[in-house]
């Protein structure tokens, strides 16, 4: 057995293995090929989210009073601490997190 059989699993079918979120990106862009049929349905809306699933992006909007929490949540939720946490308010501007091969941070 190599490394790439660790890397690639394969089902005794032939069948890769597949992940739960790669298993749900399939079911998605299934649904949204069924939503496309019915009539009167924005087009290029699914032509969006279509590409947000190959892309594997998606929008999360967190609002709520300042000092209440929410970069710790995120936080919480990406496993790091990358956003400002503090007793002041220092998160007060539009905040974007993009997946990266490099931890970096760029403000606008």
């Amino acid at each position: 057995m190599s490394a790439g059989d660790f890397l690639n699993p394969i089902h005794s079918d032939g069948e890769p293995v597949r992940t739960a979120p790669e298993r749900a990106r399939t079911e998605l862009a299934d649904c949204l090929t069924e939503v496309a049929r019915f009539p009167g349905v924005d087009l290029d809306t699914c032509a969006q989210l279509s590409q947000q699933l190959v892309a594997r992006t998606f929008n999360l909007v967190v609002v709520g009073q300042f000092k209440r929490g929410k970069s710790t949540v995120i936080n919480a939720l990406l496993g790091e601490p990358l956003l400002p946490t503090g007793v002041v308010p220092l998160t007060s501007i539009v905040t974007i997190v993009h997946h990266g091969d490099v931890l970096a941070m760029r403000v606008m």
